[in-house]
């Protein structure tokens, strides 16, 4: 696609409404309404020729496509996020580059990055989703996060907490 023709407001809308599975909370984050998120996504649904998000009765959820495309949109505002904060600053940040599958990116580990942000604005993540099997050396990672017992070859595991399957 060429970059010029890309809908930025519509990514905005499409990022906002991903990350809280929901149009009205989406309005509300970008200080819109629920109409003009539901267009904005719309036409960007258009423009793709995909569609990102079922439209249930009572709610949505992201299809196949809207999965692939939201640590992708993620990671593109996440950069310039931090990028500019940077020249603003003009400091320096430690990049840290982690692996995780994308259902507990997307379910729990994203919604808490602004916080983490707020409280390490020196630290610069990079998150690369993966289906539970990362190579960690040869994707240049420095951690990953996995499920399992933690008895990986040549790692050192930790465990975070227990979940239900």
């Amino acid at each position: 696609m060429n970059l010029n023709q890309l809908p930025l407001n519509s990514l905005r809308a499409f990022f906002a409404a991903a990350k809280h599975q929901n149009f009205t909370k989406a309005a509300q984050e970008l200080c819109v309404t629920q109409t003009a998120v539901s267009q904005q996504v719309k036409g960007l649904e258009s423009k793709l020729g995909i569609t990102l998000f079922n439209r249930m009765p009572r709610g949505i959820s992201l299809t196949m496509e809207g999965v692939r495309l939201f640590p992708v949109v993620e990671k593109v505002f996440s950069d310039l996020s931090l990028n500019l904060d940077n020249l603003k600053l003009g400091a320096d940040r430690e990049l840290i580059n982690i692996g995780v599958v994308g259902t507990f990116a997307i379910n729990w580990l994203l919604p808490k990055l602004r916080d983490f942000y707020q409280s390490h604005p020196h630290i610069e993540l990079r998150i690369s989703t993966n289906n539970n099997i990362a190579d960690t050396f040869a994707e240049g990672l420095d951690y990953t996060i996995r499920f399992g017992r933690g008895n990986w070859h040549c790692t050192v595991a930790e465990h975070l907490f227990d979940t239900p399957l």
